[in-house]
């Protein structure tokens, strides 16, 4: 039976029509991993975007120390966006966003 089961599987998955699919479902794949990591630069690009919030009472050297945090934590996030990116291009380099 299981013979049977297999010879039937092979001859199906070795079709023209099965090697279209593959061949089409993985293009899919790569075109959803690239966008994914797209979306996940975003993510990162969101985060670099925080804007830093000041009080009226708020001293200057805390303020120069808020903007130096945020500034270093927006560098992180635009590289890691950046790797984001480069990754999307790798596993499709044919990717692109409107």
């Amino acid at each position: 039976m299981m013979r049977l089961y297999s010879e039937a599987m092979k001859e199906t998955v070795t079709s023209e029509e099965a090697q279209y699919l593959f061949h089409m479902s993985a293009e899919k794949f790569q075109e959803t991993a690239a966008l994914a990591l797209f979306n996940c630069g975003n993510v990162h690009m969101s985060s670099a975007r925080k804007r830093v919030y000041f009080y009226v009472d708020t001293s200057r050297k805390s303020i120069l120390a808020q903007v130096e945090t945020a500034y270093d934590l927006a560098q992180k996030e635009y590289l890691e966006a950046g790797k984001k990116l480069e990754e999307a291009l790798r596993i499709n380099p044919d990717f692109y966003v409107f």
